[in-house]
């Protein structure tokens, strides 16, 4: 019910499990694409060129190829263009959502301790602030959106588990 008046889910029933399944699937390609570690990205990158090309492949006894660096995909670039850049003004925009998640209801277990549940829930709302600070650069990340999304985060996982849904589309 909370999902139809949050306008997650359409008020028919019949297209609520297919909702679901394109909404997470949506979410984890928003990951995917927006989340990705730098390095993780060109690895990638370097094994789909090298797949894609005969002679190229670092198996055991082929030619290791040492990997060109353009001017836009180094640590050490400051263009615009950079995904090293990108990553970096990420890495701040994660470090003052980590600052603020840290003080989310800390008399809740469920945002507080060390348990692997507690660390889980923090980790998924940090990925939904990033996410939409990127996909909202004109309002980015504001001091308090953690205590906005902290009752809606534990609403859904709450009513998640108590369905006991197979797939956990927060994470």
């Amino acid at each position: 019910m909370k999902q139809l008046l949050l306008g997650y889910l359409p008020a028919e029933k019949d297209l609520w499990e297919g909702e679901l399944a394109k909404n997470r699937l949506r979410y984890a390609e928003l990951k995917r694409e927006l989340l990705l570690n730098p390095s993780e990205f060109l690895m990638e990158e370097d094994e789909a060129s090298n797949s894609s090309m005969p002679g190229r492949d670092n198996e055991a006894g082929g030619l290791l190829c040492r990997r060109e660096i353009s001017n836009g995909d180094h640590p050490l670039c400051l263009g615009n263009g950079s995904i090293w850049n990108q990553y970096f003004k990420d890495a701040e925009i994660v470090e003052q959502i980590d600052r603020d998640l840290h003080r989310t209801h800390q008399d809740i277990k469920f945002f507080s301790g060390d348990s692997s549940f507690s660390r889980k829930n923090l980790e998924a709302m940090r990925n939904i602030l990033l996410l939409f600070a990127k996909l909202n650069p004109a309002i980015g990340y504001v001091q308090g959106m953690n205590e906005v999304l902290a009752p809606l985060y534990y609403v859904f996982r709450m009513n998640q588990e108590g369905e006991d849904a197979v797939r956990e589309p927060y994470c």
